[in-house]
């Protein structure tokens, strides 16, 4: 068993302007040693019941090792919302079924 962590980064920070996202790349290769990059676009609604789009990059990272603490993924996502300047960041974690075939 494998553990995938998720973490879905926007594509702009809180004044409207593009996020580079070399930091977040730079931080999880150095922590992870990769990641895969999707593209992504997510809506929910506000407090005044308006929905609310954002375009998103979910960079995924898998680990031969058990799961973190939810302690430490908090720790790499808020790494990650400073690095990319976002009000929040979303993280999930698994165990999935998985291996690198060489």
């Amino acid at each position: 068993m494998m553990s995938r962590y998720r973490f879905y980064v926007g594509t702009l920070d809180p004044c409207g302007d593009e996020v580079k996202h070399d930091k977040v790349r730079q931080y999880l290769v150095g922590k992870f040693g990769g990641y895969t990059a999707f593209p992504a676009d997510g809506a929910w609604c506000d407090a005044a019941g308006s929905v609310i789009h954002e375009a998103s990059v979910v960079y995924e990272v898998l680990e031969d090792a058990p799961l973190v603490t939810g302690a430490t993924m908090r720790a790499h996502a808020d790494a990650l919302r400073s690095r990319a300047r976002q009000r929040c960041v979303l993280f999930t974690a698994e165990r999935v079924l998985g291996g690198f075939v060489q």
